[in-house]
């Protein structure tokens, strides 16, 4: 059935990454970041991503295996880079108005997603460490989403 619906292996490959980035892509689309400072748009991205990633926490697992398996050759002509752009859109913009420090908005939106996704692609690793907490339960999901973006906006903004 597979060659039937999918053509080979690797159209399925395709499929299953298209469809475990559509809720994300979907989200990262809806956002109206366009009329908002670049550190209200940067918490509203990260409370989505982290929303979206909470709600499908084995994404990012699949995103890892991709870049090992792959090298992320998938990511080379989809439209899940359209979520990259828009975290470094929103970088480049907070550096231009003087909102964030001087960063290389690239390097700063991987150092962001890793931030982000780590936990889930660790959350194997990290349960031994929180006392018969889960991490994928809800109230760790909440935990690390506030951490993860109070982390992230405290690395971004000029220093006082």
């Amino acid at each position: 059935m597979i060659y039937y619906y999918f053509k080979d292996k690797e159209g399925l490959y395709r499929a299953v990454l298209e469809r475990s980035h559509a809720e994300l892509l979907q989200t990262n689309q809806q956002l109206d970041l366009e009329q908002l400072s670049p550190e209200v748009a940067l918490e509203k991205f990260l409370v989505a991503l982290l929303d979206c990633v909470s709600s499908n926490p084995k994404l990012p697992m699949i995103m890892f295996h991709e870049a090992i398996q792959n090298q992320g050759q998938y990511y080379k002509n989809a439209s899940s880079l359209s979520i990259d752009k828009t975290l470094i859109a929103i970088l480049e913009l907070g550096v231009k108005q003087g909102v964030f420090r001087s960063l290389d908005p690239l390097q700063t939106a991987i150092n962001i997603m890793g931030t982000c996704l780590f936990y889930f692609i660790g959350h194997g690793n990290i349960k031994h460490h929180t006392q018969g907490k889960r991490p994928l339960g809800k109230a760790m999901l909440e935990k690390h989403t506030t951490e993860a973006i109070a982390f992230i906006l405290a690395g971004v903004r000029h220093n006082c």
